[in-house]
């Protein structure tokens, strides 16, 4: 078995059989998460004693990298030190954020390196990253209620979140002419962001050589100014990673029987 397959095998497997997968009552540090983009939830219980993490659980409902990595945390968190884990919640989501391989620590057992390391394909999915990093950030904020994020998609306020969800409703209304999907499902909107009432759009094409490459820009911006609140929309056409049939969604790849 390949290390791809492996990884693949792994992130099944905390998915549906995820471990750590409950409340902790009367718990010392808490916080909640959202990914509005992929409809994933996770609350974090964590008990923290002498500055260690001694007990650790999450609930959560989502798609299946989500659940996989909120998982694969509990497992790895359980007993490391604060100063740990504020280095392994770093390190991970450079992994993910910034494709920065991840290196092997000392107090970081070989079945836990390679869980973390089963993520490590997720960087080359821009819609999918977030799924893998919510519950990381989500415990990031159960220990440092201070901190504020630069994902803003992550922790926003409702108007924000339910902005995110009309403009992912309208995306849906956009299809590929070559294609019978919905730009959304076959993965070709990377990033979404609300700043004010302005909507900030990265997707991509299919191919460079797309014969709509000029137009489909322009209905997905004409899509999202559609909906109420918003003054604008800026879509920005980027390249990379290019676009393949992996980032399609589970529903996508479904009906097109793939």
């Amino acid at each position: 078995m390949s290390n791809i397959e492996l990884y693949k095998e792994m992130i099944l497997k905390n998915s549906q059989s995820p471990l750590n997968k409950n409340k902790i009552l009367n718990c010392t540090h808490t916080s909640k998460g959202n990914n509005p983009l992929c409809g994933d939830s996770v609350e974090l219980f964590a008990n923290i004693k002498d500055k260690k993490i001694y007990e650790i659980s999450f609930l959560g409902d989502g798609c299946a990298i989500s659940i996989a990595s909120a998982s694969v945390l509990t497992q790895i968190l359980k007993g490391k030190t604060i100063k740990q884990s504020y280095e392994l919640i770093q390190m991970f989501n450079q992994m993910i954020e910034s494709n920065i391989p991840f290196q092997e620590i000392k107090y970081l057992n070989n079945k836990h390196f390679e869980l973390i390391k089963s993520f490590e394909s997720i960087s080359n999915f821009p819609m999918r990253r977030k799924c893998a990093t919510l519950s990381w950030l989500t415990l990031d904020s159960a220990l440092n209620k201070k901190k504020k994020y630069k994902i803003d998609i992550i922790f926003m306020d409702e108007k924000k979140s339910e902005l995110i969800d009309k403009i992912v409703e309208k995306l849906k209304t956009v299809y590929d002419p070559e294609i019978p999907i919905d730009i959304y499902e076959l993965g070709l909107i990377y990033d979404v962001k609300v700043e004010g009432k302005k909507a900030l759009l990265d997707m991509t094409l299919t191919s460079p050589h797309c014969p709509v490459a000029e137009i489909l820009p322009n209905q997905v911006k004409k899509a999202v100014e559609e909906v109420e609140d918003l003054e604008e929309a800026i879509v920005k056409v980027v390249w990379e990673p290019p676009w393949d049939k992996t980032k399609m969604s589970e529903a996508a790849r479904l009906q097109l029987n793939l």
